[in-house]
């Protein structure tokens, strides 16, 4: 995750605010879709996917990256076109990502880093979002626990995991106690915005 910051970090200071205006892409039409490139392992795809909405960028999706197509990388998609599966749980992270993004006006935030470690990557958006990935994936089938310092939230804030809807509340110096388990990720929003 070190190196996922400084490629950030790097892009932040080469671009300035320009950083905002970039596409964020997991695959596209000239690569191997993402889940096929990290052993289809949906955990792995949910904390990238989680990564490319929540960060500073335009998200881009692959056509019919939501519905998990990872065989034949590179297929015509246009049979794919109105067969999505809305049941699926790639499509509702997204449902749940897209509508998140939405509600706190995330193109309108500023963003930061608060956490780097081997396996962990946290940031927030402005005061609405604290966001906490992995790249452990699901086959690891560990939980992952740290803290959090300086999260954007008050102390005793209660917040809330919107793609688990787990709430806990803000310790009292604004740290936040994360455990992941098999690989998920979390994206925590004020109780309030649930």
């Amino acid at each position: 995750m070190h190196k996922l910051s400084e490629v950030f970090e790097e892009a932040a200071l080469t671009l300035g605010d320009n950083v905002k205006d970039l596409g964020i892409y997991l695959d596209n039409h000239d690569t191997d879709r993402f889940l096929s490139s990290c052993s289809n392992d949906i955990m792995k795809f949910s904390n990238g996917v989680t990564l490319q909405h929540t960060w500073i960028g335009i998200p881009v999706m692959q056509m019919n990256g939501c519905n998990n197509y990872e065989n034949d990388n590179n297929q015509e998609m246009w049979s794919f076109l109105f067969d999505y599966d809305e049941e699926k749980p790639s499509y509702i992270l997204i449902k749940k990502l897209n509508e998140i993004r939405d509600k706190v006006k995330i193109d309108k935030i500023n963003q930061k880093e608060l956490l780097v470690a081997d396996d962990f990557y946290s940031y927030a958006r402005g005061n609405q979002m604290l966001v906490a990935l992995t790249n452990q994936g699901y086959f690891k089938k560990q939980q992952i626990h740290h803290i959090v310092p300086n999260s954007p939230f008050e102390s005793n804030t209660r917040i809330c995991d919107i793609l688990s809807n787990d709430c806990i509340n803000v310790n009292e110096d604004q740290s936040v106690d994360i455990y992941l388990t098999n690989g998920q990720a979390r994206v925590y929003i004020r109780e309030s915005l649930m």
